[in-house]
Order: structure tokens, then C-alpha cells, then sequence
């Protein structure tokens, strides 16, 4: 079966939604990561209309964590499971190429 709009979820559905349900489907098939990039590049398309200092999130376990740091997220001092990418870092990696 093929993860999209009208096999998933039918009616209107925006990509976020249909990645997410897809990454419920079938996880470990790389939709989080899918999820995780269209989210970042959210943010940073807003960090053009007003500015931010980080990406911050909360990890529910180690796994979660691992995933977040394969993405560049660091720890933040004294907060092990609460992780930050920098909105500096953000940029550098929308402009790679």
C-alpha cells in the first residue's frame, strides 16, 4: 500500500498530516525524519517573519533523544531529556545545499 492522501486519510489533508499518519502506519520507514525536516523548515520560514533564538522540544525517552540528536539538537545544561537547535544552526542547515 502506497502512504498517500487519498489511501490514507480521505478528504483534505495537508502533507503534515498525511506523513504523520503514514509514520503511524509504518513506523521506522523514515517518516519521522520526513516529519521532523518539514517542521524545522517551518520554522525557519517563520524565523523570516520574526525572529527566534532556538528550536526547543522535550524528548518522552531515550530513543526520542537519540533521534533528535542524529538532527544536531543539544542538550540543554541540566535538562537532559529538554533539547535545543539553534536558530544559527537552523540556518546553516536550510542553506546547505
Amino acid at each position: 500500500m502506497y502512504c498517500t492522501p487519498r489511501a490514507v486519510a480521505p478528504g483534505s489533508r495537508s502533507r503534515l498530516d498525511v506523513i504523520a499518519i503514514c509514520s503511524i502506519a509504518y513506523p521506522g520507514r523514515g517518516f519521522g525524519g520526513l516529519l521532523l525536516a518539514q517542521a524545522l523548515r517551518d520554522c525557519w520560514e517563520a524565523g523570516k517573519t520574526f525572529a527566534f533564538v532556538a528550536v526547543i522540544l522535550d524528548c518522552v525517552g531515550d530513543a526520542a533523544k537519540d533521534f533528535y540528536r542524529h538532527w544536531d539538537f543539544e542538550e540543554i545544561p541540566g535538562q537532559p531529556y529538554r533539547l535545543f537547535l539553534s536558530a544559527k544552526r537552523l540556518d546553516a542547515m536550510m542553506e546547505a545545499p
